[in-house]
């Protein structure tokens, strides 16, 4: 995969975009910079040195190394004093908010009473705990993963 001409992150990791840099890893595969438009100080971008669009499209163990970043970076963030805990959150595709077509881990800072929240939309008849739409739903995931 390589680096895609009109991607942003693509461009801040061959260095040619600017970007308040906090790490390159080499050995990870991965850049980790500040947010442009942070909801919270210290919210950081961790993305993979190549452009993949979607976690699905990283090479075998990309995925593993992303998130391992991500929590070393969360980790600095307590140690910085900068939170108390974290929210790590991958938006994968357009349909889930990802403004960036390039795989990414937003690291924020979180602090009690902070007013961030994680809000589910009004559940449906399916978004309940019925268990035979959740064996279904189960089943369907099962014979997809066989097949890949």
């Amino acid at each position: 995969m390589m680096a895609t001409p009109s991607c942003v992150f693509c461009a801040i990791a061959a260095g040619t975009a600017p970007a308040s840099v906090v790490l390159r890893d080499n050995a990870r595969g991965v850049i980790v910079f500040m947010d442009t438009s942070p909801v919270a100080e210290g919210h950081a971008l961790v993305a993979p040195l190549v452009h993949a669009s979607r976690l699905a499209d990283l090479p075998p163990g990309a995925a593993a190394r992303l998130f391992a970043a991500a929590a070393d970076v969360a980790a600095t963030l307590y140690r910085a004093g900068l939170c108390g805990a974290s929210t790590l959150v991958l938006n994968d595709g357009a349909d889930a908010g990802q403004a960036v077509a390039h795989a990414h881990v937003h690291v924020i800072p979180r602090r009690a009473r902070d007013g961030m929240g994680f809000e589910s939309p009004t559940p449906t008849p399916t978004s309940t705990h019925d268990r035979d739409e959740l064996d279904r739903v189960a089943t369907r995931i099962r014979t997809a993963l066989a097949s890949s």
